[in-house]
């Protein structure tokens, strides 16, 4: 009852907050195709008084971003100067911002993932095992993964046991003062290229143990043949 009344709340609110924000804002450029409507029935069929009133928006939509209209006073935001995506339409840059301002704010990100500047900035060749095993988000994790590759992580460590795509490997080498470090390295059943690194609890040494844990019970038992 406490829970519900309180995520209620707080779901108002914020929805509350947001909307007003958003439903005071006009879009800029994102406005373009709406207006463009518009503006075929000024232009080409005459409805010039009509229409007037959405000049001011057109002239914006060409040249900048959202923007904030007050009585006295407009916060405009300048549209972006760089964008990169991937084929998948998603935010991609491997040497620089994949999003970028003219005031030189911007977003680093790898496969639609928002990345930290080093990580993209950093060659390949530069970035250690031990800055992926360090990070805890399962989705910079695995595009840190993807940077450096799985030959070059396994190499740094050592494998303890192997059932089809999941290895179980040591990775205390690449930490100092840790004997042992086991991490899972398994494949992304709906992304067939992509395999994740994840650390596993120290009682694990087989790949039964280190699935069972993640499972939420290391003494399940069961069978190779459920693994597919």
């Amino acid at each position: 009852s406490v829970w519900d009344s309180v995520g209620d709340s707080v779901r108002d609110s914020v929805r509350d907050s947001v909307w007003d924000s958003v439903r005071d804002s006009v879009y800029g450029q994102h406005d373009a195709n709406w207006l463009a409507f518009y503006e075929y029935f000024r232009d080409v069929c005459g409805l010039i008084e009509q229409t007037d009133k959405l000049t001011g928006h057109w002239m914006i939509a060409r040249s900048a971003n959202w923007y904030l209209p007050h009585k006295n006073i407009c916060w405009i935001s300048e549209r972006h100067n760089k964008l990169f995506i991937n084929e998948s339409g998603r935010l991609h840059c491997e040497n620089g911002m994949a999003l970028a301002y003219p005031d030189g704010w911007g977003i680093y990100a790898l496969n639609g993932i928002i990345m930290k500047p080093e990580h993209v900035l950093t060659p390949t060749n530069e970035l250690s095992p031990e800055t992926v095993l360090k990070e805890k988000s399962v989705d910079i994790r695995r595009e840190l993964l993807r940077k450096i590759g799985v030959l070059k992580m396994k190499s740094k460590g050592i494998v303890v046991d192997t059932i089809g795509d999941y290895e179980l490997i040591d990775m205390s080498p690449v930490f100092t003062g840790i004997n042992y470090a086991p991490h899972l390295l398994m494949r992304n059943p709906s992304l067939p290229d992509t395999f994740h690194l994840e650390g596993v609890a120290p009682q694990c040494h087989t790949i039964e143990q280190a699935i069972n844990w993640r499972a939420g019970n290391i003494n399940i038992r069961w069978t190779p043949a459920m693994l597919s």
